[in-house]
């Protein structure tokens, strides 16, 4: 891996850690409300249960794409949710 690649995905991920707020307990809230499971949502977005549980209790942050896959998952099982609903960003504009 080169290092302009290593670069990027740091900054994706601090990105993702600034704006987010570094916290992702509405996917759990989300998943919660949907009566699924871990490995239920996991199988849907193609990741594994120990990602989702990662993420949820904010030890890993999943990168945007996934954000988005996520997002379009949990709107597939029932959820009318956004990116910002599930990922809400630390600081609202006023």
């Amino acid at each position: 891996m080169c290092i302009f690649t290593c670069i990027r995905k740091v900054h994706i991920v601090f990105f993702i850690r600034v704006y987010y707020g570094g916290h992702m307990s509405n996917l759990r809230k989300y998943r919660e409300s949907l009566n699924i499971s871990q490995t239920t949502l996991a199988k849907a977005v193609g990741c594994t249960q120990g990602a989702i549980g990662h993420w949820e209790s904010g030890r890993r942050f999943p990168d945007l794409k996934t954000c988005r896959a996520l997002v379009a998952c949990l709107n597939k099982l029932g959820a009318k949710v956004s990116l910002d609903d599930v990922f809400p960003p630390e600081h609202k504009a006023a």
